[in-house]
């Protein structure tokens, strides 16, 4: 049962983001927070379940 604290569950979400799972895994690795890439493509999938709006939608806007 691996624990981690929200600055780490941050820092790893935020990598994720920005780099993709596999750079996200080797810079993770070495800032010493070795993370599986399926791990962290996991936690990004996690995070967006629990931040989606549920609420139906009432407008849909098209720019050209």
């Amino acid at each position: 049962m691996a624990r981690r604290t929200v600055r780490v569950e941050e820092i790893v979400r935020l990598s994720g983001y920005a780099a993709g799972g596999l750079p996200s895994e080797r810079l993770l690795a070495r800032l010493g927070m070795p993370f599986s890439d399926n791990a962290l493509l996991g936690q990004l999938r996690r995070h967006v379940r629990e931040r989606a709006d549920t609420a139906p939608l009432r407008v849909i806007a098209i720019d050209d």
